[in-house]
């Protein structure tokens, strides 16, 4: 008994000491910006740097416009080092919040690419660890290393009638950069897990805004379809760019405003100027499921798909549409569904404008 209670003494010593080291390494990288940053820039926090600097209008001979390598992020994962039921260990699933950015040398406060506060947490299986992203805010340049902030934590999944913030655990605070020359993944390591970072650089790249997508032409939704909009660029035609999926929405419906517009999760892709920008729609049937060929596992009819090929501009607006059968797939309704997708094109700051700040 008493070896018992020492045991636990000690497991929840040193989880105290393991989240005061993950918390110490955000403090001082919070104190090394502010002494390198903060008489230039200010705020710690959220960039202000909006999307679509030089989508409209004359370029300043002022400004640094141009193209420049954009780096591009996938996907972010997260991977449990250690799934074991020992007290304090991480264990699946996990109700994650907090914050992953980026910070770059255009402009090193936060770019966020997910943030969730406790009471919006998302819910994360091992089946599918990928956080959903709602950025970047404008497109990440990789001129100098890209900083990559990390500062997750988990819900307590005590069973307990009362639910105490101060239970919940550290699952990834760390900071890492990129690199001059990043490969195609990049982690940022904790003593609970790895966040994976699926990435890619783009050569003479510029910005691109997916603005909206709207059902156009009188067209309509089923409700018993699912959605799925992503985009992909010519230069990592396998790799795609998740802009929305309403199976991850609470309700599992496509997010559609009293317009006709979808709400995206995600806007924001970096593409090559000579390349193209792929966006792909699918329409899934949750009521009918087929098997997955490649690992034997149910997955949700596809009912319909279109994808549309822009080719990048250096500003300005694309508009084009385009026209799914939505009619098949059993559980009625449906028919012709016209979306009209928008598109900004914008250069990217290769330097800080003068007086910007």
């Amino acid at each position: 008994m008493m070896r018992d209670l020492l045991m636990m003494q000690r497991l929840e010593v040193e989880e105290e000491e393991s989240q005061e080291e993950e918390d110490y390494e955000i403090v001082m990288f919070r104190r090394v910006w502010t002494r390198w940053h903060g008489r230039n820039f200010g705020s710690f926090d959220d960039t202000t740097y909006p999307a679509m600097r030089y989508t409209f209008g004359r370029i300043p001979k002022s400004s640094f416009a141009g193209c420049d390598n954009g780096l591009q992020i996938f996907s972010i994962k997260l991977l449990l080092r250690n799934t074991s039921t020992t007290d304090h260990q991480l264990q699946w699933p996990l109700h994650v919040y907090g914050l992953v950015a980026t910070r770059d040398s255009l402009d090193p406060r936060r770019n966020l690419l997910f943030n969730r506060t406790r009471d919006n947490c998302q819910i994360l299986t091992q089946q599918d660890p990928f956080l959903v992203l709602t950025g970047p805010s404008r497109a990440i340049v990789l001129i100098d290393p890209v900083q990559f902030e990390v500062q997750l934590k988990a819900k307590s999944n005590n069973n307990t009638l009362h639910d105490h913030p101060d239970q919940d655990q550290i699952v990834n605070f760390g900071v890492v950069d990129s690199g001059y020359l990043p490969g195609p993944t990049r982690h940022c390591i904790g003593k609970r897990s790895e966040v994976e970072f699926t990435i890619s650089v783009l050569d003479r790249s510029i910005e691109a805004t997916i603005i909206s997508v709207q059902l156009v032409g009188g067209s309509s939704w089923p409700d018993h379809l699912q959605g799925r909009l992503v985009s992909r660029t010519a230069s990592a035609i396998h790799q795609e760019i998740v802009l929305l999926d309403s199976q991850k929405q609470q309700d599992g419906k496509m997010p559609i405003d009293d317009g006709g517009f979808i709400q995206l999760s995600r806007r924001v892709v970096s593409v090559e100027l000579a390349g193209q920008l792929i966006v792909q729609v699918l329409a899934f049937n949750s009521q009918q499921q087929v098997v997955d060929n490649d690992n034997d596992n149910k997955k949700d009819e596809i009912v319909a798909k279109h994808e549309i090929v822009f080719d990048p501009k250096e500003a300005s607006l694309s508009v084009e549409t385009c026209e799914l059968q939505l009619g098949g797939g059993g559980g009625g309704g449906g028919g012709p569904c016209k979306l009209q997708i928008s598109v900004a094109w914008s250069l990217v700051d290769r330097l800080p404008p003068v007086g910007y700040f």
